[in-house]
Protein backbone atom coordinates (compact mmCIF):
# COMPACT_ATOMS: atom_id res chain seq x y z
CA UNK A 1 0.00 0.00 0.00
CA UNK A 2 1.07 3.77 -0.83
CA UNK A 3 2.10 6.00 1.82
CA UNK A 4 -0.75 8.16 3.05
CA UNK A 5 -1.15 11.94 1.44
CA UNK A 6 -0.34 15.21 2.18
CA UNK A 7 -2.61 17.97 0.93
CA UNK A 8 -1.23 21.02 -0.63
CA UNK A 9 -3.24 23.99 0.01
CA UNK A 10 -0.91 25.72 -2.52
CA UNK A 11 -2.56 24.14 -5.82
CA UNK A 12 -6.26 23.56 -4.38
CA UNK A 13 -7.23 27.01 -5.71
CA UNK A 14 -6.58 26.09 -9.08
CA UNK A 15 -9.07 23.20 -8.57
CA UNK A 16 -12.45 23.36 -10.65
CA UNK A 17 -15.37 24.25 -7.81
CA UNK A 18 -19.29 23.80 -8.70
CA UNK A 19 -22.06 24.21 -6.71
CA UNK A 20 -21.47 20.31 -4.70
CA UNK A 21 -17.72 21.65 -4.20
CA UNK A 22 -15.02 19.87 -6.68
CA UNK A 23 -16.19 18.80 -9.74
CA UNK A 24 -15.60 15.30 -11.04
CA UNK A 25 -13.23 16.43 -13.91
CA UNK A 26 -10.07 15.41 -15.97
CA UNK A 27 -8.42 18.72 -14.99
CA UNK A 28 -9.15 18.28 -11.05
CA UNK A 29 -7.59 14.53 -10.94
CA UNK A 30 -4.80 15.62 -12.60
CA UNK A 31 -3.94 18.19 -10.17
CA UNK A 32 -4.22 15.61 -7.89
CA UNK A 33 -1.75 13.42 -9.39
CA UNK A 34 0.64 16.35 -9.87
CA UNK A 35 0.66 17.21 -6.26
CA UNK A 36 0.16 14.55 -4.56
CA UNK A 37 3.45 13.41 -2.03
CA UNK A 38 4.38 9.70 -3.65
CA UNK A 39 2.98 10.35 -7.06
CA UNK A 40 3.61 13.43 -9.48
CA UNK A 41 7.29 12.88 -11.08
CA UNK A 42 7.62 9.41 -9.17
CA UNK A 43 4.95 8.33 -12.64
CA UNK A 44 6.98 8.33 -15.71
CA UNK A 45 6.89 6.96 -19.19
CA UNK A 46 9.85 4.76 -20.46
CA UNK A 47 10.58 5.64 -23.73
CA UNK A 48 12.70 2.92 -24.27
CA UNK A 49 10.82 0.54 -22.75
CA UNK A 50 7.37 1.72 -23.97
CA UNK A 51 5.61 1.51 -20.57
CA UNK A 52 4.50 3.52 -17.80
CA UNK A 53 6.16 3.11 -14.67
CA UNK A 54 5.49 4.25 -11.02
CA UNK A 55 8.36 4.44 -8.60
CA UNK A 56 10.87 3.00 -11.59
CA UNK A 57 8.74 -0.36 -12.00
CA UNK A 58 6.47 -0.70 -14.91
CA UNK A 59 2.56 -0.29 -13.34
CA UNK A 60 0.80 -2.83 -12.42
CA UNK A 61 -2.77 -3.42 -12.83
CA UNK A 62 -3.03 -3.14 -8.76
CA UNK A 63 -0.90 -0.34 -8.58
CA UNK A 64 -4.27 1.88 -10.19
CA UNK A 65 -5.90 0.64 -6.76
CA UNK A 66 -3.10 1.73 -4.43
CA UNK A 67 -2.96 5.69 -6.79
CA UNK A 68 -6.77 5.98 -6.07
CA UNK A 69 -6.69 5.23 -2.50
CA UNK A 70 -3.78 8.21 -2.56
CA UNK A 71 -6.47 10.67 -4.14
CA UNK A 72 -9.34 10.12 -2.25
CA UNK A 73 -6.86 10.25 0.56
CA UNK A 74 -6.29 13.73 -0.32
CA UNK A 75 -10.00 14.47 -0.59
CA UNK A 76 -10.77 13.84 -4.28
CA UNK A 77 -13.50 10.87 -5.00
CA UNK A 78 -12.37 10.24 -8.98
CA UNK A 79 -14.00 8.06 -11.07
CA UNK A 80 -12.42 4.73 -11.44
CA UNK A 81 -12.61 5.04 -15.43
CA UNK A 82 -10.50 8.38 -15.24
CA UNK A 83 -7.45 6.68 -13.19
CA UNK A 84 -5.87 4.82 -16.32
CA UNK A 85 -6.28 7.80 -18.42
CA UNK A 86 -4.90 10.37 -16.27
CA UNK A 87 -2.45 8.29 -15.60
CA UNK A 88 -0.66 7.92 -18.79
CA UNK A 89 -1.11 11.80 -19.48
CA UNK A 90 0.99 12.30 -16.56
CA UNK A 91 2.99 9.74 -17.45
CA UNK A 92 3.85 11.17 -21.02
CA UNK A 93 4.46 14.93 -19.39
CA UNK A 94 7.51 12.82 -16.92
CA UNK A 95 9.11 10.72 -20.34
CA UNK A 96 12.61 9.72 -20.30
CA UNK A 97 14.88 7.61 -22.08
CA UNK A 98 17.23 6.20 -19.43
CA UNK A 99 20.00 5.46 -22.08
CA UNK A 100 20.03 8.83 -23.37
CA UNK A 101 20.42 9.88 -19.94
CA UNK A 102 23.50 8.24 -19.50
CA UNK A 103 25.21 8.83 -22.46
CA UNK A 104 24.09 12.64 -21.85
CA UNK A 105 25.95 12.47 -18.57
CA UNK A 106 29.16 11.10 -20.04
CA UNK A 107 32.25 13.59 -20.47
CA UNK A 108 34.92 11.64 -23.10
CA UNK A 109 38.15 12.68 -21.61
CA UNK A 110 39.48 12.82 -25.83
CA UNK A 111 41.76 9.57 -25.66
CA UNK A 112 40.56 7.49 -28.53
CA UNK A 113 40.00 3.92 -27.29
CA UNK A 114 37.09 2.92 -29.75
CA UNK A 115 38.87 2.04 -33.06
CA UNK A 116 40.52 -0.48 -30.69
CA UNK A 117 38.13 -1.94 -28.61
CA UNK A 118 38.00 -5.12 -29.67
CA UNK A 119 41.43 -5.91 -30.36
CA UNK A 120 41.99 -4.63 -26.55
CA UNK A 121 39.37 -6.42 -24.54
CA UNK A 122 38.16 -9.07 -26.93
CA UNK A 123 41.19 -10.42 -28.04
CA UNK A 124 40.51 -9.65 -31.72
CA UNK A 125 43.31 -9.85 -34.43
CA UNK A 126 44.09 -5.43 -34.26
CA UNK A 127 43.65 -4.63 -37.78
CA UNK A 128 41.77 -2.17 -40.34
CA UNK A 129 39.03 -4.22 -40.45
CA UNK A 130 38.09 -5.21 -36.68
CA UNK A 131 38.75 -1.35 -35.91
CA UNK A 132 36.63 -0.46 -38.32
CA UNK A 133 33.52 -2.32 -37.67
CA UNK A 134 33.90 -2.18 -33.79
CA UNK A 135 33.77 1.58 -33.90
CA UNK A 136 31.10 1.90 -36.22
CA UNK A 137 28.68 -0.75 -34.42
CA UNK A 138 28.97 0.90 -31.19
CA UNK A 139 28.32 4.80 -33.10
CA UNK A 140 25.16 2.82 -34.14
CA UNK A 141 24.23 1.75 -31.13
CA UNK A 142 24.43 5.35 -30.15
CA UNK A 143 22.66 6.33 -33.17
CA UNK A 144 19.43 3.98 -32.29
CA UNK A 145 18.61 5.44 -29.32
CA UNK A 146 19.33 9.07 -30.57
CA UNK A 147 17.11 8.13 -33.64
CA UNK A 148 15.34 5.28 -33.18
CA UNK A 149 14.24 3.57 -36.59
CA UNK A 150 17.86 4.58 -38.71
CA UNK A 151 19.35 2.24 -40.53
CA UNK A 152 21.20 -0.27 -39.09
CA UNK A 153 21.25 -3.58 -40.78
CA UNK A 154 24.21 -5.69 -39.87
CA UNK A 155 25.32 -7.56 -37.03
CA UNK A 156 28.56 -8.10 -34.95
CA UNK A 157 29.36 -11.66 -34.35
CA UNK A 158 31.96 -12.63 -32.26
CA UNK A 159 33.36 -16.02 -32.47
CA UNK A 160 35.27 -17.97 -29.54
CA UNK A 161 35.31 -21.13 -27.70
CA UNK A 162 32.58 -21.90 -25.27
CA UNK A 163 32.91 -20.34 -21.92
CA UNK A 164 34.94 -17.13 -23.24
CA UNK A 165 32.28 -15.62 -22.00
CA UNK A 166 31.20 -13.46 -25.12
CA UNK A 167 27.38 -12.73 -23.46
CA UNK A 168 28.68 -11.57 -20.48
CA UNK A 169 30.98 -9.29 -22.21
CA UNK A 170 28.19 -7.45 -24.59
CA UNK A 171 25.68 -7.66 -20.87
CA UNK A 172 29.03 -5.82 -18.82
CA UNK A 173 29.26 -3.50 -21.92
CA UNK A 174 25.68 -2.26 -22.41
CA UNK A 175 24.74 -2.72 -18.48
CA UNK A 176 22.64 -5.84 -17.47
CA UNK A 177 18.99 -4.15 -17.90
CA UNK A 178 19.38 -3.73 -21.26
CA UNK A 179 20.74 -6.68 -22.84
CA UNK A 180 18.84 -9.79 -23.79
CA UNK A 181 19.79 -13.32 -25.03
CA UNK A 182 17.42 -14.31 -28.19
CA UNK A 183 15.97 -17.94 -27.33
CA UNK A 184 13.04 -19.48 -29.59
CA UNK A 185 11.17 -16.26 -30.14
CA UNK A 186 12.01 -15.97 -34.02
CA UNK A 187 8.68 -16.81 -35.16
CA UNK A 188 6.47 -15.58 -33.28
CA UNK A 189 7.58 -11.81 -34.21
CA UNK A 190 4.92 -10.35 -31.28
CA UNK A 191 6.78 -12.29 -28.48
CA UNK A 192 10.09 -10.93 -30.35
CA UNK A 193 9.01 -7.33 -30.30
CA UNK A 194 8.00 -7.95 -26.31
CA UNK A 195 11.42 -9.46 -25.61
CA UNK A 196 13.35 -6.68 -27.02
CA UNK A 197 11.43 -3.82 -25.33
CA UNK A 198 13.33 -1.90 -23.59
CA UNK A 199 16.70 -3.21 -24.43
CA UNK A 200 19.67 -1.65 -26.17
CA UNK A 201 21.54 -5.03 -27.31
CA UNK A 202 20.15 -7.92 -28.19
CA UNK A 203 21.86 -11.11 -28.80
CA UNK A 204 21.67 -14.24 -31.04
CA UNK A 205 23.24 -17.26 -28.90
CA UNK A 206 24.94 -19.48 -30.97
CA UNK A 207 24.50 -18.48 -34.68
CA UNK A 208 25.91 -21.49 -36.53
CA UNK A 209 23.45 -23.75 -34.11
CA UNK A 210 20.39 -22.39 -35.98
CA UNK A 211 18.48 -23.94 -38.95
CA UNK A 212 19.13 -22.48 -42.14
CA UNK A 213 14.86 -21.40 -41.89
CA UNK A 214 16.17 -19.85 -39.05
CA UNK A 215 18.94 -18.06 -40.47
CA UNK A 216 17.34 -16.82 -43.24
CA UNK A 217 14.81 -15.31 -40.39
CA UNK A 218 17.24 -13.64 -38.53
CA UNK A 219 18.98 -11.60 -41.45
CA UNK A 220 15.22 -10.49 -42.28
CA UNK A 221 15.06 -9.40 -38.51
CA UNK A 222 18.25 -7.50 -39.01
CA UNK A 223 17.15 -5.34 -41.82
CA UNK A 224 13.77 -3.99 -40.21
CA UNK A 225 13.96 -0.19 -39.02
CA UNK A 226 10.42 -0.64 -37.68
CA UNK A 227 8.76 -3.62 -35.69
CA UNK A 228 4.85 -3.48 -35.80
CA UNK A 229 2.70 -5.68 -33.65
CA UNK A 230 -0.73 -5.91 -32.00
CA UNK A 231 0.25 -5.53 -28.19
CA UNK A 232 -1.82 -7.89 -26.04
CA UNK A 233 -5.27 -6.54 -25.26
CA UNK A 234 -4.92 -3.56 -27.95
CA UNK A 235 -6.89 -2.89 -30.75
CA UNK A 236 -4.80 -1.57 -33.35
CA UNK A 237 -1.22 -2.04 -34.71
CA UNK A 238 1.57 -0.02 -33.21
CA UNK A 239 4.69 0.53 -34.82
CA UNK A 240 8.00 0.72 -32.61
CA UNK A 241 11.10 2.04 -34.21
CA UNK A 242 14.10 -0.33 -33.13
CA UNK A 243 16.11 1.41 -30.54
CA UNK A 244 18.75 -2.12 -29.78
CA UNK A 245 21.80 -3.13 -32.06
CA UNK A 246 22.28 -6.95 -32.82
CA UNK A 247 25.31 -9.25 -31.81
CA UNK A 248 25.44 -12.68 -32.51
CA UNK A 249 28.26 -15.64 -30.85
CA UNK A 250 29.70 -17.91 -32.46
CA UNK A 251 31.75 -21.24 -31.13
CA UNK A 252 33.15 -21.99 -34.77
CA UNK A 253 34.97 -24.80 -35.36
CA UNK A 254 38.47 -24.73 -37.34
CA UNK A 255 37.69 -25.12 -41.24
CA UNK A 256 33.98 -25.05 -40.68
CA UNK A 257 31.87 -22.03 -41.77
CA UNK A 258 28.34 -20.51 -40.76
CA UNK A 259 27.67 -17.99 -43.27
CA UNK A 260 24.92 -19.57 -45.38
CA UNK A 261 24.36 -17.00 -48.63
CA UNK A 262 26.51 -15.17 -49.94
CA UNK A 263 24.46 -12.22 -51.03
CA UNK A 264 23.32 -11.95 -47.26
CA UNK A 265 26.47 -12.18 -45.60
CA UNK A 266 26.72 -7.83 -45.72
CA UNK A 267 24.61 -8.03 -42.64
CA UNK A 268 27.46 -9.93 -40.45
CA UNK A 269 30.46 -8.68 -39.00
CA UNK A 270 32.35 -11.15 -38.32
CA UNK A 271 35.33 -11.09 -35.24
CA UNK A 272 37.40 -14.11 -34.20
CA UNK A 273 38.00 -12.99 -30.05
CA UNK A 274 40.92 -15.22 -27.81
CA UNK A 275 40.42 -13.08 -24.77
CA UNK A 276 37.89 -10.91 -23.05
CA UNK A 277 38.86 -9.49 -20.46
CA UNK A 278 35.66 -8.67 -18.30
CA UNK A 279 37.26 -6.07 -15.78
CA UNK A 280 38.65 -3.68 -18.20
CA UNK A 281 35.26 -3.88 -20.40
CA UNK A 282 33.60 -2.13 -16.83
CA UNK A 283 36.20 -0.31 -16.28
CA UNK A 284 36.43 1.32 -19.74
CA UNK A 285 32.61 0.89 -20.55
CA UNK A 286 31.72 4.70 -19.89
CA UNK A 287 34.32 6.65 -21.92
CA UNK A 288 33.71 4.21 -24.73
CA UNK A 289 30.29 5.13 -24.73
CA UNK A 290 31.52 8.86 -24.22
CA UNK A 291 33.86 8.38 -27.06
CA UNK A 292 30.95 6.61 -29.63
CA UNK A 293 28.54 9.52 -28.50
CA UNK A 294 31.17 12.45 -29.53
CA UNK A 295 31.77 10.38 -33.03
CA UNK A 296 28.13 10.21 -33.61
CA UNK A 297 27.48 14.18 -32.87
CA UNK A 298 30.52 14.77 -34.89
CA UNK A 299 28.76 12.85 -37.99
CA UNK A 300 30.64 10.47 -38.09
CA UNK A 301 28.58 7.08 -40.13
CA UNK A 302 27.95 4.00 -38.87
CA UNK A 303 28.17 1.91 -41.86
CA UNK A 304 31.47 0.67 -43.77
CA UNK A 305 32.69 3.04 -46.04
CA UNK A 306 33.21 1.10 -49.68
CA UNK A 307 37.45 0.30 -48.84
CA UNK A 308 35.69 -1.15 -45.53
CA UNK A 309 33.20 -3.27 -47.09
CA UNK A 310 36.10 -4.92 -49.43
CA UNK A 311 38.02 -5.89 -46.37
CA UNK A 312 34.60 -7.05 -44.58
CA UNK A 313 33.77 -9.06 -47.86
CA UNK A 314 36.94 -11.17 -46.73
CA UNK A 315 35.95 -11.93 -43.45
CA UNK A 316 32.47 -13.14 -44.46
CA UNK A 317 33.97 -15.08 -47.17
CA UNK A 318 36.52 -16.88 -44.67
CA UNK A 319 33.19 -18.00 -42.52
CA UNK A 320 31.14 -19.05 -45.30
CA UNK A 321 29.58 -22.51 -45.34
CA UNK A 322 30.38 -25.18 -47.93
CA UNK A 323 27.89 -26.75 -50.17
CA UNK A 324 28.45 -30.68 -50.08
CA UNK A 325 27.16 -30.29 -53.86
CA UNK A 326 30.71 -27.79 -54.49
CA UNK A 327 33.50 -30.49 -55.18
CA UNK A 328 31.62 -33.10 -56.85
CA UNK A 329 30.47 -30.64 -59.37
CA UNK A 330 33.77 -28.47 -59.32
CA UNK A 331 35.53 -32.32 -60.23
CA UNK A 332 33.06 -32.83 -62.99
CA UNK A 333 32.65 -29.82 -64.87
CA UNK A 334 35.47 -29.20 -67.65
CA UNK A 335 36.67 -25.53 -68.80
CA UNK A 336 35.67 -24.52 -72.16
CA UNK A 337 32.83 -26.97 -72.10
CA UNK A 338 29.15 -25.37 -71.57
CA UNK A 339 26.70 -26.45 -68.79
CA UNK A 340 22.86 -26.37 -68.65
CA UNK A 341 21.70 -26.68 -64.78
CA UNK A 342 19.20 -29.64 -65.73
CA UNK A 343 22.40 -31.66 -67.01
CA UNK A 344 24.60 -30.88 -64.03
CA UNK A 345 21.61 -31.91 -61.69
CA UNK A 346 21.09 -35.18 -63.41
CA UNK A 347 24.56 -35.95 -65.16
CA UNK A 348 27.13 -35.14 -62.16
CA UNK A 349 24.22 -35.02 -59.04
CA UNK A 350 22.38 -37.42 -60.25
CA UNK A 351 19.30 -36.55 -59.56
CA UNK A 352 16.28 -37.66 -61.05
CA UNK A 353 14.82 -35.00 -63.72
CA UNK A 354 11.36 -35.54 -60.94
CA UNK A 355 12.90 -33.48 -58.43
CA UNK A 356 14.90 -30.53 -60.61
CA UNK A 357 12.41 -27.95 -58.88
CA UNK A 358 13.51 -23.95 -58.50
CA UNK A 359 15.30 -24.97 -55.72
CA UNK A 360 17.99 -26.87 -56.79
CA UNK A 361 18.49 -24.93 -59.96
CA UNK A 362 19.11 -22.18 -57.34
CA UNK A 363 21.93 -23.87 -55.50
CA UNK A 364 23.03 -25.68 -58.73
CA UNK A 365 23.46 -21.44 -59.45
CA UNK A 366 25.15 -20.66 -56.44
CA UNK A 367 27.82 -22.65 -56.81
CA UNK A 368 28.99 -22.18 -60.50
CA UNK A 369 28.91 -18.27 -59.80
CA UNK A 370 31.40 -19.31 -56.80
CA UNK A 371 33.21 -21.70 -59.32
CA UNK A 372 34.00 -18.16 -61.80
CA UNK A 373 30.92 -19.39 -64.18
CA UNK A 374 28.46 -17.24 -64.98
CA UNK A 375 25.12 -18.11 -67.35
CA UNK A 376 24.22 -17.16 -70.98
CA UNK A 377 22.05 -17.75 -73.84
CA UNK A 378 22.13 -20.68 -76.53
CA UNK A 379 20.84 -22.51 -78.83
CA UNK A 380 19.66 -26.05 -78.64
CA UNK A 381 18.80 -27.65 -81.92
CA UNK A 382 15.77 -30.30 -81.57
CA UNK A 383 14.48 -33.11 -83.65
CA UNK A 384 12.24 -31.13 -86.34
CA UNK A 385 15.29 -28.78 -86.92
CA UNK A 386 14.20 -25.50 -85.26
CA UNK A 387 15.84 -24.02 -82.65
CA UNK A 388 15.06 -22.90 -78.78
CA UNK A 389 17.27 -20.67 -76.70
CA UNK A 390 18.60 -22.09 -73.27
CA UNK A 391 20.51 -20.91 -70.62
CA UNK A 392 24.15 -22.16 -70.30
CA UNK A 393 27.06 -21.98 -68.15
CA UNK A 394 29.86 -21.10 -69.32
CA UNK A 395 33.33 -20.21 -67.67
CA UNK A 396 33.74 -16.82 -67.12
CA UNK A 397 36.56 -15.09 -68.91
Amino acid sequence: MAAEAIPLNAWRGRLQIGAKGERKTLYNLMLYLQNIPGLGETIRYNELAGVVEWRGEPLRDADYVDIQILVEKAGFQPSKTDIPAAVARLAFDHAYHPVRQYLNNLKWDGVNRLDRFLPILFGAPDTPYERAVGARWMIGAVARVFQPGCKMDTMLVLEGPQGLKKSTALRTLFGAPYFTEMVNELRDHKKFVEQIAGKWVVEFAELSALRKADVELVKAIITMQVDKTRPSYGRHTVEYPRQCVLAASVNRKAGQGYLTDSTGNRRFWPVACTAIDLPKIERKREQLWAEALQRYRDGEQWWLTEDENQLAVREQDDRMQGDAWEDTIAAAIVPHFTYTSSQILLEIIKMPIERHDQRAKDRVAAIMGELGWTQTIGKERLQDGTRKSIRLWRMAK
